[in-house]
């Protein structure tokens, strides 16, 4: 009885077989006759029965033999997947149709090529170790992850996109390497690895010897939206070809016009005319990963610009790092938006060949862009010392023409303009040239800008008009220091404001030292009436301002000239009215001077100064040189001669060899400084 109702069992099974068998057949040929095919290829599928040797029926997921183990397929067993051709195992490499669809979550477990364009409906695995070749563009469609350890890479007769997310769709790409085929290295040889160092320093003129003249990795569409996940590695994309590209400019890595949020994995090896890495014009967010050794081609037009990332719309970095990134502009970022720098973010060792080490930014379509950091840091940042047309280093740390920087907190530090720079290094940090009636304002807070370059601090320039405030919210430290500068064409003059405070800070006179002008004239003093610092105009006349501090009080100072006396401030230039003391708001002072006597001094005739070593220093008094009474205090320096030369040393000679001597009168109150000719002598 149980031998019949089983055999009644089969015999519905294998009709059930056969007729879902003819249905698919079926639906094959009416998908072809509609020229509407539904393909999935290279997939291998270990789903199929197979007869183990005493004959029982099995599959990979159950052991359905009674009398003794089944031989089970040790391979996982392949996602299900939606399809209408028959299985094929992926290492065939069937090319695909035109207007091919993958619509169900795949797994590539074997080296694959797909020639022609792709729309991915379900999500995509890469084994490790595995390589999926595209050959043509592949289209997102839906919320899909393309993820697994293993690579995709462009084949090297494709030049195109390879990922496209349009609208309304959005891609995550988590654990997956993504290769644009670019190798890149000094001389043309494909073994040559470059390194961090010579990627950053000369990723816009290093030879390409794989795929050239390639799109970018991914294009996001307005509306799209891409995730950068840890583990995900986007690589060797060039855009350039060796040339620029005004036209296009496409980035290296990821073109976006939609959303591209990065909270992990590393963009690297990456170059376009602008935006090596990255080219947004929708949104950028960072909160995570690397961005590193990607190359803006070098030019001095800002539109080749952002050696890192290009934002034209907002961006936000709150985490991750980008670092050794080099372009003519904004070695590591160059931004026409809004910037929001913050958290534990990272900007370091960027290049830029002419100006913005750190970031670039300039007036664009949408105003004024501002940069608002609120924490994090932008440090060892560079300008390098290649000539550019314009002549000029400008901002190792931050640069840009129109833009507004407020700074709540973080740390700008170290960002330096090579010694051998060529041109007029005439600013650090902060540049804002301003040729309009816009006003700009800049915020910082103590303690927050350091030890940058030659100039150090910040560093502003001002041009044709001044119309720019400085906003401090909080006492500026010894090393906080804000220095403007200027060119031929300033309004910068007396009675501007250039430092006001915000409502909950009062400026003190100690805040005046850490303020520096790039003008021999010019000097910042505080009107404390009204809580801002204003410029005020001293005419120098060959004297020196050595301590401003008196400015913090209203109080002008006392200059030094060597080799006069000051005399007083006059606000006329003939020296006549009255001596001022005051600053006051508009004024030009002058500064008075009297020439000191003139004094001398002289070795006494026949003076020998030779001697036998007896082991003490040379000692020489006032009985050995003869000088005008009343003249300053005399000291004496050595040398000593090495070979054919002299050398400085520091104290009196005590062992054998020979020497020369020269007797110095400081200047004093009423005589001026003097000294005498070297005078030779041996121990």
């Amino acid at each position: 009885m149980k031998s019949k109702k089983l055999k009644s069992i089969l015999a519905c099974v294998l009709v059930l077989c056969m007729v879902f068998g003819i249905q698919s057949n079926l639906a094959f040929v009416f998908a072809q006759e509609n020229d509407d095919t539904i393909v999935q290829e290279n997939i291998t599928d270990y789903t199929t029965d197979e007869t183990d040797t005493a004959g029982a029926t099995m599959d990979d997921t159950k052991d359905t033999n009674t009398t003794g183990k089944d031989k089970v397929n040790t391979e996982a067993e392949s996602e299900p997947v939606k399809m209408n051709n028959s299985i094929t195992p992926a290492s065939e490499k069937i090319p695909q149709s035109d207007g091919a669809v993958v619509d169900s979550e795949t797994t590539i477990t074997s080296d694959t090529t797909w020639s022609n364009e792709t729309i991915l409906t379900e999500s995509l695995k890469v084994n490790p170790d595995v390589t999926l070749t595209l050959g043509a563009n592949v289209t997102i469609s839906g919320n899909i992850t393309i993820s697994g350890g293993g690579t995709i890479k462009r084949d090297t007769n494709y030049t195109g996109i390879l990922l496209s997310v349009p609208a309304g769709s959005s891609l995550t790409l988590n654990n997956i390497t993504v290769d644009g085929g670019a190798i890149f290295g000094t001389i043309y040889n494909p073994e040559y690895d470059v390194n961090e160092v010579s990627f950053a320093t000369l990723g816009h003129s290093l030879y390409n010897i794989g795929t050239k003249n390639s799109d970018s990795i991914v294009y996001v569409e307005n509306d799209g939206e891409l995730v950068i996940s840890s583990g995900t590695l986007l690589k060797n994309n060039d855009r350039t070809n060796g040339k620029m590209e005004a036209s296009n400019p496409t980035a290296g890595a990821i073109n976006n016009l939609g959303k591209v949020t990065m909270n992990g994995g590393m963009i690297t090896r990456c170059r376009a005319g602008a935006g090596g890495a990255v080219f947004s014009r929708g949104t950028f967010i960072m909160t995570g990963g690397e961005i590193c050794n990607n190359a803006g081609y070098r030019t001095v037009n800002s539109d080749y610009a952002g050696g890192g990332l290009r934002a034209i719309g907002p961006a936000y970095l709150s985490g991750g790092i980008i670092h050794h990134n080099v372009s003519s502009y904004g070695g590591g970022i160059y931004c026409e938006n809004t910037l929001d720098i913050g958290g534990n973010f990272q900007l370091k060792n960027n290049y830029a060949t002419a100006a913005g080490g750190g970031i670039g930014c300039s007036w664009g379509s949408n105003g004024l862009p501002s940069i608002n950091m609120m924490g994090g840091e932008i440090t060892n940042n560079q300008i390098g010392s290649e000539t550019v047309s314009w002549g000029t280093r400008e901002g190792a740390g931050i640069t840009g023409a129109y833009y507004n920087f407020n700074m709540t907190g973080g740390i700008i530090k170290n960002n330096t303009i090579a010694d051998d720079a060529k041109g007029d290094k005439r600013s650090i940090d902060i540049l804002n040239a301003s040729h309009t009636s816009n006003t700009h304002t800049f915020k910082i807070s103590g303690n927050s800008i350091i030890g940058n370059g030659k100039s150090g601090g910040l560093g502003l320039w001002h041009e044709w008009t001044f119309k720019n405030t400085f906003s401090i919210s909080g006492a500026l430290d010894t090393d906080s220091n804000i220095y403007i500068t200027e060119n031929y064409y300033s309004g910068l003059k007396a009675g501007v404001i250039i430092i006001q405070a915000t409502n909950e800070y009062k400026i003190v006179s100690s805040d005046i030292e850490k303020i520096h002008i790039g003008n021999e004239n010019l000097f910042a003093y505080l009107d404390s009436a009204n809580n801002v610092v204003k410029i005020t105009d001293l005419r120098l006349n060959g004297g020196t301002v050595t301590d401003t501090s008196p400015l913090g009080k209203r109080q002008l100072p006392v200059p030094v000239k060597e080799g006069y006396i000051f005399n007083g401030w006059y606000n006329k230039e003939e020296f006549n009215g009255e001596i001022m003391n005051t600053v006051e708001e508009g004024q030009i002072y002058y500064a008075k001077w009297t020439e000191k006597t003139s004094t001398s001094v002289s070795f006494r005739e026949n003076l020998n100064l030779n001697k036998i070593y007896d082991g003490n220093a040379m000692s020489l008094s006032e009985n050995d040189y003869i000088v005008t009474e009343g003249a300053g205090k005399v000291t004496f320096t050595y040398q000593e001669k090495d070979g054919n030369k002299w050398k400085d040393i520091t104290s009196a000679p005590i062992n054998a060899g020979t020497y020369q001597v020269k007797a110095i009168v400081e200047e004093n109150d009423t005589y001026k400084s003097t000294e005498t000719d070297w005078k030779e002598f041996t121990i």
